[in-house]
């Protein structure tokens, strides 16, 4: 089995998985053979079934892991199974006729208009002059996290105000920057004078030179979100991007390319997050609404 697991994980390498999406299947299917190991099952990929894999999963709900964490590590299983068959390391695909837990429908947090002023209200300083060229990105234009940490140099072109991004699955995608946006990194720029390691490239670093981690970002980001509410992480940022865009009338299709959004019923999720809004100015404002 472990062999099969370092087999699988070789593919993702070969075809160009991004690191952390390789990291999480690897963790994902750390956690099975932990399962498997912990409940006696036999350590051999043709030896799993059907049943094994839905006590998995009850595994996991009696460790009251969320439905998504769920979801996640059962497509983890899915893509493993699949590529086992595809190489006839096992006659059938035991994960194939497993069904994915039910997602919970949570409507996105985003901020409203008079929380995003709140947001860019930063003090002075070097490291405010970087995180608001950060938050800038992530809302101003919807980058998500991994984007925001992956940026070079060379990434964001000033002149023409756009920036050049890699999504998930390493899809290429020309962002605008508005005028904002564009104003806050040539300010970062110009302000940074601190020494850069040899051969990075990053566009936002940390004080030692490095590139910005992810982990990085979040805890910087974090610092500022907290001054405005409750519950929002760097995420909440790119939604509340796609949301506002959708309130002042923007096309969907037009939102779905600026997201890098694959299918568009990921982008379509907010539409529900508007039309909530406007149902109770509705309520609110119409005389004979009740």
């Amino acid at each position: 089995m472990r062999e099969s697991v370092v087999l699988f994980v070789d593919r993702l390498t070969t075809r160009q998985y991004s690191p952390r999406t390789i990291a999480t299947y690897t963790r994902d299917l750390d956690r099975f053979l932990s399962f498997l190991e912990s409940g006696g099952h036999a350590l051999d990929v043709k030896r799993i079934d059907t049943p094994v894999l839905r006590e998995y999963l009850a595994w996991l709900y009696d460790r009251k892991l969320a439905r998504s964490t769920r979801a996640r590590a059962l497509a983890t299983l899915k893509s493993f199974f699949r590529e086992m068959h595809r190489e006839e390391r096992i006659p059938t695909n035991p994960a194939a006729i497993v069904s994915f837990p039910k997602p919970e429908k949570k409507l996105p947090l985003f901020l409203r208009d008079r929380e995003v002023d709140k947001l860019f209200t930063l003090p002075a300083g070097k490291l405010a002059l970087r995180d608001l060229a950060l938050l800038e990105l992530l809302y101003g234009a919807g980058l998500r996290l991994a984007e925001v940490a992956g940026l070079d140099r060379g990434s964001a072109d000033l002149v023409r105000g756009e920036i050049r991004v890699f999504g998930k699955g390493a899809r290429e995608r020309i962002v605008p920057l508005g005028r904002e946006a564009v104003r806050a990194l040539r300010v970062y720029l110009e302000a940074e004078t601190d020494p850069t390691a040899p051969g990075e490239e990053a566009l936002f670093r940390n004080v030692r030179g490095r590139r910005l981690s992810h982990r990085g970002i979040q805890r910087r980001v974090g610092i500022w979100l907290r001054r405005v509410g409750p519950g929002l992480t760097v995420h909440s940022l790119r939604h509340t991007f796609a949301t506002h865009l959708l309130e002042q009338g923007a096309d969907l299709r037009a939102v779905q390319e600026l997201l890098g959004h694959r299918h568009l019923s990921s982008t379509q999720r907010y539409t529900h997050v508007t039309a909530d809004r406007l149902r109770k100015i509705y309520q609110r404002a119409h005389p004979r609404a009740d």
